[in-house]
């Protein structure tokens, strides 16, 4: 009785991080192809721009921290639009956090500057 219910708190814990409908491959590599499009595309005008992004840290943690307390609202307050805001929110904000490391580079050392 004791391995049955390992067992079963085991498939609990695996349904719970698992998608419990199939995705179609399609949908799967769209939504690859669509993430690699973007990234690339963020990346390339990272690098040509004469926009200082390096600046935005500041703002980017205080978007994080909006972003985080619309994320505590949506858990109580169940609404498809502000689902749909959340989503939008997420994209632009983590688009933006990308644009900002690329800039600064991981180690911290400005890579416009980089180039003379």
């Amino acid at each position: 009785a004791r391995r049955s219910r390992s067992i079963s708190s085991f498939r609990c814990c695996c349904s719970a991080f698992s998608c419990p409908v199939p995705l179609p491959v399609q949908a799967v590599l769209l939504a690859f192809l669509v993430t690699a499009v973007a990234v690339t595309c963020i990346t390339i005008f990272a690098i040509n721009t004469k926009i200082d992004v390096t600046r935005w840290g500041t703002l980017l943690l205080v978007a994080f921290v909006a972003f985080i307390v619309l994320l505590l609202v949506g858990m109580f307050w169940i609404n498809r639009i502000l689902y749909l805001v959340i989503a939008g929110f997420a994209c632009l904000l983590f688009s933006a956090y990308l644009l900002y490391d690329i800039q600064v580079g991981g180690s911290g050392v400005l890579v416009a500057s980089c180039r003379a």
